[in-house]
């Protein structure tokens, strides 16, 4: 799109066509040309990428960020899930018994051929994390996410 300044004649007979408050000192034309196109990256904020501002905010243990950086971003793995499962259940119990189950769903779903045994150790070491077992559960539950996560990756699922 050409940007056209409005025609008006000039008093003083200096550029006639263009009035004194619309002589640009550069053309139109490489004004336009000189604006950068828009990207289509995920949005960089003054804290950073917004992963880098995801793992910030878990190493921190600030609940708030960590919940407002995962929104912002498409998708966490598996094990960021995780940590901010674990931060949830350790500093926020209202949130945890939902984020809980969202992650063992995820659990169900990313894992590609889950048994009901290691379904009922996913969801009572979830059940666990809140309490006096949480180093046990969060052991258990690493471990449960990469090894779902090889799994997927050998057997070429998503």
């Amino acid at each position: 799109m050409k940007i056209v300044p409005p025609q008006r004649k000039s008093v003083h007979g200096m550029h006639a066509n263009v009035p004194c408050e619309y002589r640009p000192s550069v053309s139109w034309d490489r004004l336009a040309a000189s604006v950068p196109a828009p990207r289509e990256e995920a949005a960089v904020t003054s804290q950073g990428h917004p992963y880098s501002v995801f793992k910030r905010a878990v190493q921190r243990r600030n609940v708030a960020a960590a919940l407002a950086a995962a929104h912002d971003l498409p998708q966490l793995t598996l094990l960021d899930a995780l940590d901010l499962t674990m931060l949830v259940a350790r500093k926020d119990a209202a949130r945890y018994p939902r984020l809980a189950a969202r992650w063992l769903g995820r659990w169900l779903e990313e894992h590609p051929a889950p048994t009901i045994e290691e379904a009922a150790l996913a969801a009572s070491s979830l059940a666990a994390l809140p309490g006096a077992g949480y180093a046990e559960a969060a052991t258990t539950l690493k471990s449960m996410a990469e090894t779902a996560a090889r799994r997927r990756r050998e057997t070429g699922v998503g």
